[in-house]
């Protein structure tokens, strides 16, 4: 059964917990299996991302909530909550459109190689 097959009809719910070494970041796992997806500030967001790469259908409901409840913290289609993110504003956190670094404006931070001897 692959995983779109075993995860379209019910919704995939994954729990957190505070990461260890704190620094409010937080521990994600799919809910019943011990590996680990992220370790993140935006645990939804992030583990959304890692199960679209793994293969999970992005119709799937996302569900997020803290170990040991099952009080929703978070819930959305696994694909529309990979495409988000959460910025830290000066007027508090906005979500925000997800982008991955490779695709952020600027200039690249790697000389250019160049093979022609001078």
């Amino acid at each position: 059964m692959s995983k779109q097959d075993s995860t379209c009809s019910r919704p995939l719910k994954i729990s957190i917990t505070a990461a260890p070494d704190g620094a409010s970041r937080y521990v994600a796992r799919i809910d019943g299996d011990d590996r680990v997806l992220c370790v993140s500030r935006t645990p939804f967001f992030d583990a959304a991302r890692e199960l679209l790469a793994e293969g999970y259908d992005p119709s799937v409901t996302l569900i997020m909530c803290h170990a040991g409840t099952d009080t929703m913290s978070l819930r959305a289609k696994l694909g529309v909550a990979a495409r988000f993110t959460v910025e830290e504003t000066d007027y508090g956190p906005k979500l925000r459109c997800w982008k991955p670094i490779s695709t952020l404006e600027g200039r690249s931070r790697i000389a250019p190689t160049n093979h022609r001897h001078l």
